[in-house]
């Protein structure tokens, strides 16, 4: 059975990216990146200098990875990630952004989750995941996936052992690895 592991940022003295803009010099809202066709690339200025890095989380937990590791986990995930050219104010290189699709994989009854209540004032959301303590992914749901955002805490990044390995040595990234659920439970 495959590992799986959530992709957390390195925050030890690294860069930090500002919002970005496309190529007609549109600033890019990050929240709402994954409904958004911005024009590549997308430009990003270094908000707080630091240690430049290979993979880092942008704004709003946006992926901008070096192109040749973005295109190692695109070859892996398929049709789960499209890569969005970008480039960093000030930097040679050239960087992707992976726009990563949802997936259905939480297991919800051995992940702990706080749900929203009515009591927290915010009635749309009444039910909705609020905060994830532990998640447990559903090793039949997993299966076969290498790059994806779990769909009921979309803030995560998941990647599967094979996707870890590509990017083994990685500079800006730490890889945790998720507790996989039992198989064949009712």
């Amino acid at each position: 059975m495959s590992r799986y592991f959530k992709i957390k940022d390195d925050l030890r003295e690294r860069w930090f990216l500002g919002d970005a803009v496309d190529a007609d010099g549109v600033e890019i809202d990050s929240n709402c990146f994954h409904i958004l066709s911005p024009r590549p690339p997308m430009t990003f200025p270094v908000k707080h200098p630091g240690r430049p890095v290979a993979f880092t989380m942008g704004p709003f937990d946006l992926p901008v990875l070096r192109r040749d590791l973005a295109e190692k986990i695109a070859n892996l995930a398929g049709s789960h990630v499209r890569l969005v050219d970008a480039l960093i104010e000030g930097h040679a290189g050239e960087y992707s952004v992976l726009r990563v699709e949802l997936a259905d994989v939480m297991d919800l009854n051995l992940s702990k989750l706080r749900r929203w209540v009515p009591a927290d004032g915010v009635p749309e959301l009444v039910g909705e995941v609020e905060d994830v303590e532990k998640l447990v992914l559903d090793p039949v749901k997993v299966a076969g996936l290498h790059c994806f955002r779990v769909k009921e805490w979309e803030v995560v990044l998941v990647v599967s052992e094979q996707a870890a390995q590509a990017l083994s040595g990685c500079s800006g990234i730490k890889l945790v690895e998720l507790p996989l659920g039992p198989i064949g439970r009712a």
